[in-house]
């Protein structure tokens, strides 16, 4: 392999045992997120992440969940939210370079390794625009277009995440069947 940032990445988290750590961290963190997210209602989490493009549409859902007392959940939430993008960041990325040295995969591949930190670096800006959301009394900072770019940011998030997911299931198999990639 040509020595290249990413392949450097590659190679350092090619590693069963980075997965299986990061993986432990990733479902704790999931269930502690998951946990508190359910008291409000996930899908209704999920619908505002894609569909929240306006200030309106902030301000309306924020200020039902606030009548409804559960505003201090979701502020919660983003304690260990503004992590999670690390965790499942690196455990897709441990996950990709670990299947990838074990099928032989080429250098070719090694550019994939981006997608995981892509939709981490995606959660990150959309986390770091909630947070302004919920620093203005009344909720003053929901000002458009930052609904717009945070609910851009988690289509691309959920997107990228699906296709990194996507990608290690397609070498998930190729490792099961023994097919090499080149």
């Amino acid at each position: 392999m040509t020595a290249t940032p990413l392949t450097d990445l590659r190679t350092h988290l090619a590693h069963g045992w980075l997965v299986i750590l990061f993986g432990v961290i990733y479902v704790i963190s999931q269930t502690i997120i998951i946990s508190l997210l359910e008291q409000i209602g996930g899908p209704l989490i999920l619908t505002l992440q894609v569909t929240g493009f306006t200030a309106a549409d902030y301000v309306a859902t924020f200020s039902e969940w606030d009548a409804a007392g559960l505003m201090e959940i979701y502020r919660a939430h983003l304690v260990f939210d503004d992590f999670h993008a690390i965790w499942y960041a690196v455990l897709m990325a441990a996950t990709l370079a670990t299947l990838m040295k074990n099928i032989g995969a080429g250098d070719g591949w090694t550019k994939l390794m981006i997608i995981p930190f892509a939709a981490g670096f995606c959660d990150m800006v959309e986390n770091g625009i909630q947070h302004i959301f919920l620093t203005g009394a009344g909720y003053s900072t929901i000002v458009d277009p930052l609904p717009a770019i945070t609910t851009i940011m988690s289509i691309t998030k959920w997107s990228l995440s699906l296709a990194g997911l996507s990608l290690i299931t397609i070498l998930l198999i190729r490792y099961v069947t023994g097919q090499r990639a080149g």
